[in-house]
C-alpha cells in the first residue's frame, strides 16, 4: 500500500456503556483510535422511501493498514459517521478494508 493514498484521517470509535447523573445505563462513544490515515471513497447511493419519509443511504470504502476495527465500530470522517458493516483483510495483516454504510438525513 502506498502512503500516499491513504490522505485522510479518520477515527474509530467503539460503543462504551456509562451511567448519567440519575444513574441509568446510557450508551456512548468512545475514539479508541484518532488520527489513522486511511482512503475513504463513496462506492454507491440509494434513496428509500420508508413510512413516506425518504432515506438515503450511502456505501462507502475506508482502506487503512491494519487495526483491531471490529463490525461494530464506526468511522468518524469530516463529520460524517460511517457505520462499519463488514472489513476484509489481507493475508499478511498489513492493510484492512472495510465496507461501510453512511445513513444521510434530508
Amino acid at each position: 500500500m502506498r502512503g500516499g493514498q491513504l490522505r485522510h484521517i479518520v477515527t474509530i470509535e467503539r460503543r462504551a456503556k456509562e451511567f448519567n447523573t440519575l444513574g441509568h445505563q446510557v450508551t456512548a462513544w468512545k475514539p479508541i483510535v484518532s488520527g489513522l490515515r486511511a482512503q475513504v471513497k463513496t462506492l454507491s447511493g440509494r434513496e428509500l422511501e420508508l413510512a413516506k419519509q425518504q432515506h438515503a443511504e450511502a456505501t462507502v470504502s475506508v482502506r487503512t493498514r491494519f487495526t483491531e476495527a471490529k463490525t461494530t465500530d464506526r468511522f468518524l470522517f469530516n463529520g460524517r459517521v460511517l457505520e462499519i458493516a463488514s472489513s476484509v483483510v489481507d493475508e499478511r495483516e498489513r492493510e484492512a478494508t472495510y465496507l461501510c454504510s453512511e445513513h444521510l438525513n434530508q
